[in-house]
């Protein structure tokens, strides 16, 4: 879900509303992209992630905090993982991260 966000900057405010990437692909480009890292590689421009991939914000609080602040809780956080990989492998990372928290869950 995006939520819009305003954004101070020298020339103003801006108002981020939307995730504007998707508008700026030309499919008929992608076959002719050379990879980005290997010869025979895979990654390239068009299917690597932006800058702002996985961007979020998130607001914690206790309970006694939400009640003196009259709001109403959407989640509440049961546990967590942490896992790592070597560089190459990064996207394998949660792989290893969601048993250990579920695990940890019950």
């Amino acid at each position: 879900e995006i939520v819009p966000v305003t954004i101070k900057t020298r020339k103003g405010e801006k108002v981020v509303s939307e995730d504007e990437e998707y508008k700026r692909v030309n499919f008929e480009k992608f076959g002719t992209l050379r990879t980005a890292f290997q010869k025979d590689g895979t990654v390239t421009a068009g299917n690597a992630s932006t800058l702002n991939d996985g961007a979020a914000a998130l607001v914690l609080m206790t309970a006694q905090a939400a009640a003196k602040l009259n709001v109403t809780p959407l989640a509440r956080v049961v546990t967590f993982a942490d896992a790592a990989c070597a560089p190459i492998d990064f996207p394998e990372s949660p792989s290893y991260a969601v048993p250990k928290a579920m695990k940890q869950a019950g």
